[in-house]
């Protein structure tokens, strides 16, 4: 008799044993799965926030250096001038183009689109405030600057923070997926292992009834 008890309390102590250790195991992989998906969400948004920066610091790199070829007087150093913003240009568009080509949500989307439209309003007053200042009409060239172009370089660095927002809430939203995947997880082992305990006790008690 107590050999037959002694082996219910064995069996039962490993299918209690073996259910907890599946229990871990498939936990831990759910859980290594999740955390990957969050390192590479991470990944991305920390990519998008670089370009994003990029992108205003070309923009604002690109404007003072329009400024100063309208106070030039000196020809090569107005070419000069122009060289710097035709680089931050590039520079600037360079970063867009791999900021969509990530992948964008429906709110980035929408930001893009109106940066881009914006970039078109820019381009022929620029084109217009370089000539003026190439031909020395520095005063039309910098009435074009501070009428036409710096209030559209404003929305455009208004839409650009946007975006640096999202980038950021984006962060805070996987934060705190962690966190609470964490206490999940944390109660799911806690559980598991009280049940286990039960199941023993309640096992060891009927046993010892017998």
């Amino acid at each position: 008799m107590n050999l037959r008890t002694g082996s219910r309390v064995g069996i039962g102590f490993w299918i209690i044993l073996a259910t907890l250790i599946a229990a871990l195991v498939a936990g831990n992989a759910l859980s290594a799965y999740s955390r990957n998906q969050r390192v590479d969400g991470l990944e991305t948004i920390n990519d998008k926030w670089v370009l994003v920066t990029t992108m205003k610091s070309a923009l604002l790199e690109a404007a003072i250096d329009m400024r100063n070829i309208a106070l030039q007087s000196d020809i090569r150093a107005m070419k000069k001038g122009g060289d710097r913003v035709r680089a931050q240009q590039q520079r600037y568009s360079d970063a867009r183009n791999k900021f969509e080509a990530i992948g964008l949500s429906d709110a980035e989307k929408k930001i893009v689109s109106d940066i881009t439209q914006l970039d078109k309003e820019i381009e022929s007053p620029l084109l217009e405030a370089m000539s003026q200042a190439f031909a020395f009409n520095n005063d039309t060239a910098a009435k074009i600057l501070s009428i036409t172009i710096d209030p559209l370089h404003q929305q455009e660095l208004i839409e650009i923070n946007k975006l640096v927002a999202l980038q950021q809430v984006a962060t805070q939203h996987i934060l705190y997926d962690t966190l609470v995947d964490e206490k999940r997880w944390m109660i799911i082992l806690f559980l598991t292992g009280a049940a286990a305990l039960a199941t023993i006790s309640i096992q060891f008690k009927y046993n010892s009834k017998r």
